[in-house]
């Protein structure tokens, strides 16, 4: 009998089974691991930009907690001694520190009266604005005084009026809308006062180095009134701005004596300072010169700056005392601007 030729069966090759788990659970891990880190990187960034928000808040309450502050300060000082602030009174001394819960504050209040309001070389009625030919001759006399020649200070004059003014007409060494479309990044020119003095940056002819030598002798004040300085607290580092105001009719040199011969507690009246005027320049000072300047600072400005836990905030605001001795903050911004 014969038998039939051993036949194997094929079976058929099945894949790992447990292998294939692992790999499954293997990506579902690596999917579930990328999915929480982008979720707690989601967390992270939400708790650090709450924390940011939370502390720049607080930053920006410690800030105008300082104007508040500084509003009473001025207000109480008026209450004190009406109408007469010098640089011995204690908010015209040195900046002050004031340490914080997590950080520290710094303030300093600076008189904004002894310097050129620069919105003075135009004078303003209800639809135009127009060059004030007195606002003008001053505002040479002091470029004079900074030693910038003579060219200079009719362009420097004449780009500043065209700015302020609403003609629309280029003065000779001045600049209008065709004279700023020409430049490498375009635009207009203001035609309307300024509200800060970082703004002659944008003027023509005014280049960072003019910008820097006029900085501290120059002022931006709200309206087009010239500055009404206070006379006890012009210093000789800031004379040239009251040897301008006189005139011309006073020499810097004399204007500095007069300076000197100011007691020490500032002057008691305005009198006292006119009679320091050396016989020359007495009968040359005009009505208005004589009423213009004072023994109080109608502008004063508060530079605050605070650093709170992760926060930086700067600061500044500029204060009005009215007659009546009122102070009030008509102007503010945020930011470091030089």
């Amino acid at each position: 009998m014969m038998r039939r030729p051993h036949t194997q069966r094929r079976q058929r090759r099945r894949p790992n089974q447990s292998g294939v788990a692992l790999l499954v659970v293997l990506l579902l891990m690596a999917t579930l691991s990328a999915i929480a880190i982008v979720m707690v990187r989601n967390v992270q960034l939400t708790t650090a930009r709450s924390f940011a928000m939370e502390s720049l808040t607080q930053a920006r309450w410690y800030i105008q907690g300082a104007e508040t502050f500084s509003v009473l300060l001025l207000e109480a000082q008026w209450k004190q001694q009406p109408a007469r602030d010098t640089l011995q009174d204690i908010w015209a001394r040195e900046p002050a520190t004031f340490p914080l819960e997590g950080g520290l504050m710094r303030a300093a209040l600076k008189d904004e009266t002894v310097c050129f309001n620069l919105n003075s070389l135009v004078s303003a009625s209800e639809q135009e604005r127009r060059a004030d030919p007195a606002a003008i001759a001053e505002y040479q006399r002091l470029l004079e005084a900074l030693e910038i020649s003579g060219s200079l200070q009719t362009a420097l004059t004449d780009s500043l009026v065209d700015w302020l003014d609403t003609d629309g007409l280029p003065r000779p060494d001045g600049a209008e809308d065709a004279s700023y479309a020409a430049l490498d990044v375009p635009y207009r020119a203001g035609n309307t006062l300024l509200s800060d003095v970082s703004e002659l940056r944008a003027i023509y002819w005014y280049s960072r180095e003019i910008y820097e030598r006029l900085r501290p002798y120059v002022c931006a004040h709200p309206s087009t009134r010239k500055s009404a300085l206070n006379l006890n607290m012009v210093t000789e580092e800031n004379a040239p701005v009251l040897y301008a105001m006189l005139g011309g009719s006073v020499s810097l040199s004399d204007t500095l004596r007069m300076l000197e011969a100011r007691p020490e507690s500032g002057f008691e009246t305005v009198e006292q300072f006119w009679a320091l005027l050396p016989d020359t320049g007495t009968e040359t000072i005009d009505e208005t010169a004589r009423n213009r300047p004072n023994l109080w600072s109608q502008y004063i400005s508060l530079e605050a700056e605070v650093n709170h836990l992760d926060a930086r905030l700067a600061m500044t605001s500029l204060i009005e005392v009215s007659r009546d001795g009122t102070a009030t903050a008509v102007r503010r911004k945020f930011g470091l601007i030089n």
